[in-house]
């Protein structure tokens, strides 16, 4: 059986053709009574870095997951940062990843699990953290939960 994720199932809410109707032939109380739809609004955007189970729910390190084309191996663990400075950024890769916080030597970030990403030094291997940003494995110590 084939599935189908959200992001899918909202397109296809778009393709359906709608007939227009004219408000005045809407009684009132429907339109008021009426449930907000959910729309692509929910869906992560490309700001938004969640990453997500096929669910729909948050991924939590708790089990793999692929999303976006990209494959996520749970590896819940605090890792340790092992140079002098890392950078924390927006996608596993260095020329298109935003740096959104530095961190220095010695500090200690709890990560869900990793994906790999841009190739550096020979590894490809990039941590994600709780607040779905990526750091780079090379520049870390390992320390299991």
């Amino acid at each position: 059986m084939e599935r189908t994720n959200r992001r899918e199932i909202a397109a296809m809410a778009h393709e359906v053709p709608v007939e227009e109707v004219d408000a005045d032939q809407v009684p009132q109380e429907e339109v008021e009574d009426t449930e907000p739809v959910s729309t692509t609004d929910d869906l992560p955007t490309e700001q938004d870095n969640t990453v997500l189970y096929p669910t729909g729910e948050k991924w939590d390190g708790e089990g793999n997951t692929r999303f976006k084309r990209r494959l996520y191996r749970a590896q819940r663990m605090n890792v340790h940062i092992n140079q002098d400075e890392v950078d924390v950024r927006t996608e596993p890769f260095s020329n298109t990843g935003e740096v959104v916080e530095t961190l220095e030597r010695s500090s200690e970030i709890p990560v869900f699990g990793y994906t790999i990403g841009e190739r550096v030094d020979g590894n490809d291997k990039w941590w994600v953290t709780e607040d779905y940003h990526y750091i780079w494995s090379g520049g870390t110590n390992e320390n299991a939960l």
